[in-house]
């Protein structure tokens, strides 16, 4: 499957600019925040265990929230010194919701890429210009943030050899559903019952 990124227009034009500034916004943002939690729960740590239970709740939010930001900001560090790959998958979900420590509504895809689900952070245009859940789609992203630099719909006939022997399999398998379905509905034979036999000759006596 070859795609030609000076052909791809709009929304579906390569945007490395972007991609990019994605990435080291991640940096900027979820870096301090690890810093500034992994600072407080080590200190909420050394108050409770001089004996301040009341500090074990605290130590515990702080903890949670620096392994997530931490996770975060090691993805997009790592992400710094990647080149961007390319994906093909089917959209799985799509849908809307405020980011954490970000005061404004996000769009993100969910995409299965063949063995690996992806979340896609995205902007309202290609939000909308994607296919709808069960649509297939190209993506240029990087590995670990999963920053979009590109993208395209599949064709069917573009899509993976094993894709396509999934969907067919799924269907062979839900044929066979049906006809069991039918088979055990439909009504048992009736056995044949013997009826009595009359005498004409007695009947005009």
């Amino acid at each position: 499957m070859m795609t030609h990124r000076s052909e791809l227009r709009g929304s579906q034009a390569p945007d490395e600019r972007r991609a990019r500034q994605g990435v080291m916004r991640a940096i900027v943002i979820w870096t301090p925040v690890f810093g500034a939690c992994t600072g407080l729960a080590l200190l909420l740590l050394f108050q409770a265990i001089d004996g301040e239970s009341g500090a074990w709740f605290g130590f515990s939010l702080l903890a949670l929230i620096g392994i997530l930001s931490g996770y975060s900001a090691l993805s997009a560090w790592r992400d710094q010194f990647s080149a961007a790959m390319e994906s093909s998958g089917q959209i799985v979900r799509k849908w809307r919701k405020s980011d954490f420590l970000l005061f404004f509504r996000a769009h993100y895809v969910l995409v299965d890429t063949i063995g690996q689900k992806r979340v896609f952070r995205v902007r309202p245009d290609i939000y909308q210009e994607m296919p709808e859940p069960g649509g297939w789609v190209w993506l240029e992203h990087y590995p670990h943030t999963n920053a979009l630099v590109a993208w395209r719909p599949l064709g069917e006939e573009e899509r993976p050899q094993e894709a396509r022997e999934r969907e067919s399999e799924a269907e062979a398998r839900s044929l066979r559903r049906s006809l069991e379905r039918m088979e055990d509905s439909s009504p048992e034979p009736v056995e044949p019952v013997d009826l009595p036999q009359f005498d004409r000759r007695s009947e005009d006596r």
